[in-house]
């Protein structure tokens, strides 16, 4: 039986092409949710990515710089995408919420939130960081909510009743585009009333 050769040491062989940053970046969230934070170690990240650990320092100094690289990526990824789009700014507010909600759950913008919230407990680097991405939302929102003319405690608690359910639909209600559909539309009348207008076509 023919056996594919081992490279030097009677290791198996990896891949020798070059990892990008963001693959780097995109695998540690994945070890991130699955494992917590103490398994953001390089020669896991390597192993996971089947590449050598020296690719690792192609692209970062040390573990230091690669977790502050994280969290940066973590917040452009999975929340600037939406805070920093141009195109959503510009569409009415009623359809710019619905759309947020569409985004949000069809692209599981907050998939890893829950091990954000647990590396928290745990790193003050990371407390702050996910305080300041929380604060991202909720301006954004805030922003749609007060354009419709809310103020005050009335507008305060549309914002964070938009935030937080979108933060936690899919772990509480499941992934059933579906269901979330059905209701997308009654969500953000009760939180905005009147008669829904016209506003992007559901996916």
């Amino acid at each position: 039986m023919y056996l594919p050769p081992l490279n030097n040491g009677g290791m198996p062989n990896v891949k020798k092409t070059r990892v990008s940053k963001d693959q780097w970046l995109g695998k540690g969230l994945e070890i991130l949710s699955a494992y917590g934070a103490e398994s953001l170690r390089v020669e896991k990240l390597a192993t996971s990515l089947g590449v050598a650990k020296s690719g690792f320092y192609w692209h970062f100094r040390d573990r230091e710089e690669f977790l502050t690289q994280l969290l940066d990526y973590w917040a452009h990824e999975y929340t600037q995408v939406i805070s920093d789009n141009s195109m959503l700014t510009k569409l009415p507010p009623r359809h710019r919420l619905l759309e947020v909600m569409m985004l949000v759950f069809e692209k599981n913008l907050t998939e890893h939130d829950d091990a954000m919230q647990l590396w928290v407990k745990t790193n003050a680097r990371t407390a702050r960081k996910y305080k300041k991405v929380v604060g991202m939302r909720l301006d954004f929102v805030r922003k749609a909510f007060e354009e419709l003319g809310f103020t005050g405690d009335e507008l305060e608690m549309r914002t964070r009743v938009f935030v937080g359910f979108q933060s936690n639909e899919r772990g509480i209600f499941g992934a059933n585009k579906a269901s979330s559909r059905r209701y997308r539309q009654l969500r953000l009348d009760m939180l905005v009333g009147g008669k829904p207008d016209k506003g992007p076509k559901e996916r």
